[in-house]
């Protein structure tokens, strides 16, 4: 479970499942795993939004934080962060044959991953413009769902790969999100379906969004398992995945019984193919503490958490 709070419990699920305040009537931000990883009060030296009293609005859409209650802005997934081939000339020519094909390997998936990302900007601008309703405009790269989500996880690897960040968080939607997914056959908004009262209808629907990003996930899953490290593992192999949702029921509200997945094997130090039930009540930071003593980042605690799990 995660911790509980006054307000729109909804809308601070993804916020609360990575943070470890839980401060009534402020939502969830505070003590973030990346501050934890960096060894600072600051998470990634970005900077920050908000001050004081923090809203339920404000925790959906802000997941990193830099101190208590002030959020960090979050990443343009359009800006361009990887250099080019052009920059890297110099450096392979001091490098061996293997070295230099790894190098290659590198480049090659980042000249494909901009080229997808200029196919996308450019279909934008040459969409025919229509009529602006009167609303406000969403947020994010337009287009569709599964092209951007797929783009968002090749750089996740690029970043891994090249030892630019050892912690990315990557929610596919905001909590409250009320998209519809239409290419497969879902015309509904999920926040909608979210709301099912046990109708089975609502509930197949739900299952088939459910079945989609679970599908997002196992293309990260393919792609890290693909990259080969320098004594033969592999980019998962040494690497810790938590997937799940805050929510173990969105027609509920409740932030107990939560799904939660944990993939890669942290540099040999966790076995796989299993499937673990906690007692009532076990505390998802509680899974963190593990997770840290593996980074290297040992923790006494985190949040509201009351010992490390056994993984």
């Amino acid at each position: 479970r995660t911790g509980r709070v006054g307000g729109d419990e909804q809308r601070r699920g993804v916020a609360r499942n990575i943070a470890t305040a839980v401060d009534q009537g402020q939502g969830a931000l505070g003590a973030e795993i990346e501050q934890i990883d960096e060894g600072r009060t600051e998470a990634g030296g970005l900077p920050a939004v908000g001050a004081e009293r923090r809203s339920a609005w404000a925790d959906e859409r802000n997941v990193v934080v830099r101190a208590t209650h002030q959020p960090a802005a979050s990443e343009d997934p359009t800006r361009d962060s990887y250099r080019s081939a052009d920059d890297a000339k110099s450096l392979t020519k001091s490098l061996g044959q293997g070295d230099q094909r790894k190098l290659d390997e590198y480049l090659t998936a980042v000249r494909e991953v901009e080229d997808r990302i200029a196919k996308v900007r450019k279909a934008n601008a040459n969409r025919t413009p229509v009529a602006k309703p009167n609303m406000t405009p969403p947020t994010g790269v337009p287009g569709e769902f599964k092209d951007h989500a797929q783009l968002m996880c090749d750089l996740m690897v690029l970043a891994f790969q090249t030892d630019l960040t050892r912690v990315i968080t990557l929610p596919f939607a905001n909590d409250g999100s009320n998209r519809p997914y239409k290419t497969i056959g879902v015309p509904d908004g999920h926040h909608d379906l979210s709301h099912h009262g046990s109708q089975p209808e609502k509930l197949a629907k739900i299952q088939k969004i459910n079945t989609f990003h679970v599908e997002m996930l196992a293309y990260l899953i393919g792609k890290m398992k693909g990259v080969k490290e320098a004594n033969g593992t592999t980019l998962l192999d040494n690497t810790m995945m938590v997937y799940g949702s805050g929510l173990g029921d969105g027609n509920r509200h409740n932030h107990d019984e939560l799904p939660i997945l944990l993939v890669g094997k942290g540099g040999g130090t966790i076995a796989g193919g299993q499937h673990l039930k906690f007692a009532k009540e076990t505390p998802l930071m509680n899974l963190y503490l593990a997770i840290f003593d593996r980074m290297g980042a040992p923790a006494k605690r985190f949040g509201d958490s009351t010992g490390k799990l056994a993984i």
